[in-house]
């Protein structure tokens, strides 16, 4: 068993050994990214990428304290599902009501890779390629979708 701080240094080596494989991987808009923080210019909808001791994922989190404004983002990302599920094999969970350990309600599209761990480290080179794929597919879809959003503007 890992203690706190042996668990704290696993997570931020595997995180910054994806931000070096994924370093040499620009947008599709062609311009660098920092993947692990990617940029959608938005405080409500966010890419978000997570890994423990038994999945790993990838996921459009829509976070806002207000429901009704939730609720808004989420019916626009609705009318977009279709396209986001045709961007690559990914299999997409639409969660409207989703809740976070810490009580937080949110709106969430994710895709997960079961099995793994983050602290077995021959599992990160499967782990890495999920997450490639899942944040650069959020990426295409961003890049061609984030217009229908500019309106909602937070």
């Amino acid at each position: 068993m890992y203690g706190k701080d042996e668990r704290r240094a696993v997570k931020k080596e595997f995180w910054t050994n994806f931000g070096f494989v994924m370093k040499p991987h620009l947008s599709s808009e062609g311009r660098r990214v920092k993947w692990v923080n990617y940029p959608t210019g938005s405080k409500v909808l966010r890419f978000n990428m997570d890994a423990d001791q038994k999945q790993c994922m990838v996921s459009i989190d829509i976070r806002h304290h207000d429901p009704d404004i939730r609720e808004i983002y989420w019916e626009q990302l609705l009318e977009t599902r279709a396209y986001l599920s045709g961007l690559s094999d990914m299999e997409w969970t639409w969660e409207e009501d989703h809740e976070l350990r810490s009580g937080e309600a949110l709106h969430r599209v994710s895709a997960r890779l079961e099995d793994v761990n983050i602290f077995q480290q021959e599992d990160w080179p499967r782990m890495y390629e999920f997450l490639k794929m899942g944040i650069r597919t959020l990426d295409e879809y961003w890049n061609d979708m984030r217009h229908l959003f500019d309106p909602l503007k937070d």
